[in-house]
């Protein structure tokens, strides 16, 4: 695992991405089919990037839904393993090791 926390999917579309287009969040949030609540939740980085909204910014950015998928397992794993613990993981390989094979 990193130490260092992956960059939410979110903050790249609002950081890096919008400002340099000429489209507001409203018309994104229309052209890819979802709610304003939804798109701003992805920006704010409150709500995940689903697989069907990473189609639809694949297919509006001209790049992969992998792409955008990838950044959100990266940032979702990072958080999981922050939320569970370093102390329980380490529990947790103790006991798989301690099991014969």
């Amino acid at each position: 695992m990193t130490t260092r926390k992956p960059t939410h999917p979110g903050a790249i579309l609002r950081d890096v991405i919008l400002p340099e287009m000429n489209i507001t969040r409203k018309e994104l949030a229309e052209i890819l089919g979802i709610s304003r609540q939804m798109l701003y939740g992805i920006l704010n980085e409150e709500k995940a990037v689903s697989p069907e909204t990473a189609t639809k910014l694949g297919a509006f950015f001209g790049n992969s839904p992998e792409m955008w998928m990838n950044m959100q397992v990266k940032y979702d794993l990072y958080k999981a393993a922050k939320t569970v613990g370093k102390r329980k993981l380490n529990a947790i390989e103790k006991r798989r090791s301690a099991i014969p094979v």
